[in-house]
């Protein structure tokens, strides 16, 4: 009996301890819009594609928050003020201190008090902050750039880990244009992972200045040994529609490879082209007596693209 009371007092005095550290507790100040931090923007935010981690007294929840319009709105105007945090949290895990705190949360009795505790110092206990950085930085688009070294160090540091390196490859694509020329980085090495993802990627990017340099990286990858890049490099071809005179005629050798996806994208890429891309009309045309049914469908297809847009046949 003694025994329990005693437990019962050191629950109490443990959960008044909690309690009082949930008053005073302290938290970094960040640059924040309209009375609202950047962490607040950018969990509204990161609602849009989600769900925001909530407690209850016998088990976490997930409540749905509806953002408005302006979240986007006020972290572009925090700027590159929000670069330095999002930085941070793009590295975050979750540090042993804390662990061991939200042990102890979950030892409180279940009521008012755990509830009190849970949501004053374990809020963001499920947040993602990998993932609302990398949404975040969609947000700032090229407010963003400073962030590019620094992301772009992420990326070729292999202590990193692909993860992070993960992580980092969509804070630059999200980022825009002036990543571009650290993601064409990425796609030369052979040893970086998600290589197709970023070829995928900078086919939606604007290249301005890198245009050319652009187009030979991808006639290049038309050959790569790791289909899925050589794939991801004709569609890419055709989605930006740059230096036809370089461009067709490595699509037009593309449609002669073995490999039946890359045939695929490139068909459909040299279509894209348009005019200029009149001298594949005769690989084409061949095509559409092939004995494989996918490749005469797609000889068919582009061939009435490219009438459509004037390139008359043999």
């Amino acid at each position: 009996m003694k025994r329990v009371r005693m437990g019962a007092v050191v629950a109490l005095l443990a959960g008044a301890s909690v309690c009082l550290l949930a008053l005073f507790v302290r938290r970094d100040t960040q640059p924040s819009y309209m009375r609202k931090s950047l962490r607040e923007w950018a969990l509204e935010y990161n609602a849009v594609y989600g769900y925001t981690a909530g407690w209850t007294s016998y088990s976490p929840y997930f409540s749905h928050v509806s953002p408005t319009d302006d979240a986007e709105t006020a972290l572009r105007q925090i700027g590159p003020r929000a670069v330095p945090w999002l930085l941070k949290w793009l590295r975050y895990q979750t540090p042993g201190y804390k662990l061991r705190l939200y042990r102890a949360l979950d030892a409180l009795p279940r009521g008012k008090l755990q509830d009190f505790a849970q949501k004053r110092l374990a809020a963001d206990r499920h947040v993602n902050w990998q993932q609302v950085a990398v949404r975040a930085f969609l947000a700032l688009g090229n407010e963003g750039n400073s962030a590019v070294p620094e992301l772009c160090r992420m990326i070729n540091d292999p202590i990193s880990g692909e993860a992070l390196q993960g992580e980092a490859v969509l804070a630059l694509i999200n980022i825009g244009d002036a990543a571009l020329p650290c993601l064409m980085n990425a796609i030369k090495d052979r040893q970086f992972r998600p290589r197709f993802d970023v070829v995928n990627a900078v086919a939606l990017m604007n290249p301005g200045t890198n245009g050319s340099a652009l187009v030979g990286l991808l006639v290049t990858c038309l050959a790569d040994e790791d289909l899925a890049v050589a794939e991801s490099a004709a569609r890419a071809l055709g989605k930006l529609r740059l230096e036809p005179e370089r461009a067709v005629p490595a699509l037009i050798a593309a449609l002669q490879t073995t490999n039946s996806g890359v045939r695929h994208f490139a068909a459909y890429s040299l279509a894209d082209f348009g005019s200029a891309a009149t001298s594949a009309v005769p690989l084409l045309t061949a095509n559409l007596t092939n004995e494989d049914a996918l490749v005469r469908m797609t000889a068919s297809n582009c061939l009435q693209k490219l009438a459509s847009d004037g390139v008359e046949g043999p």
